[in-house]
């Protein structure tokens, strides 16, 4: 808009490349369920990820948040 140009790099914090640096997950969820909500939920999250958590309305997004948060109840399984 100013009438030059201008060069504009970004660099992409969840992309392949920077993940190959960290093969450690910062959060990793195995197998959480919670009665009547969800079942065998299972993610690894790497430095430079975003999680989005969707659904329609009443499929258990809250739920699982709040358990991977700690304010729900989790169910081990085996």
């Amino acid at each position: 808009m100013t009438g030059r140009n201008k060069k504009i790099e970004v660099l992409r914090e969840g992309t392949k490349a920077l993940n190959k640096q960290s093969k450690t997950p910062l959060l990793e969820v195995k197998n959480l369920s919670s009665s009547n909500n969800f079942s065998s939920v299972n993610f690894n999250l790497f430095p430079g990820e975003v999680l989005g958590i969707t659904g329609l309305l009443g499929s258990g997004k809250t739920e699982l948040a709040q358990t991977i948060f700690g304010i729900e109840k989790k169910i081990l399984e085996k």
